[in-house]
């Protein structure tokens, strides 16, 4: 982590360019580091399904709907007890 709120930028988009993939996984880093990915978005491919993992959490629901609203998909939420993620 770069200053204690998300991955090396510069880093994280040197290894996308070298890759494709068909999904986007979101989860990490915890607490209020994870908002970083809203700022870095740019970063990653938008026409891929897009999973947010402990959407109870108030921090990663931020997330989720900050996306989701950029995005303009509305996210499908699964909760199960105290667990819950979303797809877009």
């Amino acid at each position: 982590l770069v200053d204690d709120y998300w991955y090396d930028y510069v880093l994280i988009a040197q290894e996308l360019k070298l890759c494709s993939y068909d999904l986007l996984l979101i989860d990490g880093p915890p607490q209020h580091r994870r908002a970083g990915i809203i700022d870095h978005f740019d970063l990653f491919v938008h026409d891929v399904p897009i999973i947010f993992d402990d959407i109870i959490r108030d921090e990663d629901a931020y997330v989720m709907n900050k996306i989701s609203e950029k995005l303009k998909r509305t996210p499908r939420v699964y909760l199960h007890g105290q667990k819950g993620f979303a797809v877009i």
